[in-house]
């Protein structure tokens, strides 16, 4: 799937925290967006090779997890908890291992205290500090997809309506070269292309858009390969 630079120690853990990545830089929006390429609606599961990684979430997993200035990110009774207790606080913590390059993977989401335009979701593909893939869920009921490089964003799906249940519970990723497509509770979102990023870890994060706090537990991660075409 890490605010700036913390003003109390990390919690001790293996993996620890890096204080010094700024999730959520003010940065400057290229105008022109790559436009999201429209698919009948796939099978998620269509065409998966072995599984790469079942994460239970437990202690001592490679996630960073401690204490920041926006709130604190825990490994607990299987589950990743971001609980964001600063006014516009965000949080994101990325899993060290595996680095991964073509995959699919779903985690199941559990936002509460999530209200207006509070955000979560995933990072992926996450090739340096300030280069990586965000798919953003917000507590209204939109979602997006941001490509962010060397700290500039860009937009490659504007903000839409999610399809689906109101709450969303699994959230899911299909990365297979260029071709990023996205899921929730198995229901096909949208689908975009883009080639920044051909590998890099993953993670998860959450943002709070005004001064009331924000928790989103993540648990049940799955990631498998896929299957070789031909």
């Amino acid at each position: 799937m890490a605010p700036p630079s913390a003003t109390a120690p990390p919690t001790a853990l293996p993996a620890a925290p890096t204080a010094t990545i700024q999730w959520f830089l003010p940065t400057s929006t290229p105008t022109i967006l790559p436009s999201p390429t429209v698919l009948p609606t796939p099978d998620p599961h269509t065409g998966l090779g072995p599984a790469v990684l079942a994460d239970g979430f437990i202690p001592g997993s490679p996630w960073q997890a401690g204490k920041f200035p926006g709130g604190t990110v825990r490994l607990a009774s299987g589950e990743l908890v971001l609980a964001v207790t600063a006014a516009k606080g965000s949080l994101a913590s990325i899993r060290s291992a595996p680095v991964l390059d073509d995959f699919y993977a779903e985690v199941s989401a559990s936002p509460s205290l999530c209200r207006g335009g509070d955000e979560y979701g995933l990072i992926f593909r996450q090739a340096g500090s300030a280069s990586y893939y965000r798919w953003v869920l917000t507590c209204d009921g939109q979602e997006r997809l941001e490509q962010v490089q060397n700290g500039v964003l860009t937009p490659l799906q504007k903000s839409i309506p999610r399809a689906g249940p109101p709450v969303p519970s699994q959230l899911a990723v299909r990365a297979e070269g260029s071709q990023l497509t996205f899921y929730i509770n198995a229901i096909f979102q949208f689908s975009a292309r883009d080639s920044a990023f051909a590998s890099g870890s993953l993670g998860v994060f959450a943002r709070a858009a005004g001064d009331t706090p924000l928790t989103v537990s993540f648990s049940g991660l799955s990631i498998f390969s896929l299957a070789a075409q031909g």
